[in-house]
């Protein structure tokens, strides 16, 4: 998949014109969401759910990786560990994109 290079970064202070999603450390806009005049609340929930795709992107790839060895192979010590660490990134990339 060719996107624009992550991390995807959301702008909060673009008021006018929506709130801005950049990519690429500022380089490239992915998307502007609203248009400054709707439900603030909305346009940031929103925003942030759009940013964190990359995240969510490459965490679900890295998940179901560890999850098919882990169902042909069995669980090992270290795959439950690292199921466990998956499990908290996802619930972080999951609180970064309600604001939290």
């Amino acid at each position: 998949m060719n996107t624009t290079p992550g991390p995807w970064n959301v702008d909060k202070w673009n008021t006018d014109d929506g709130i801005t999603v950049w990519g690429d450390y500022k380089q490239e806009v992915v998307c502007t969401v609203g248009n400054g005049a709707n439900e603030r609340e909305k346009e940031e929930a929103n925003a942030r759910l759009i940013a964190a795709s990359p995240d969510m992107a490459e965490h679900i790839s890295l998940m179901l990786r560890t999850v098919n060895d882990t169902l042909r192979h069995g669980l090992t010590e270290g795959q439950a560990e690292a199921l466990g660490e998956m499990c908290d990134q996802a619930r972080a990339i999951l609180a970064a994109t309600r604001g939290r």
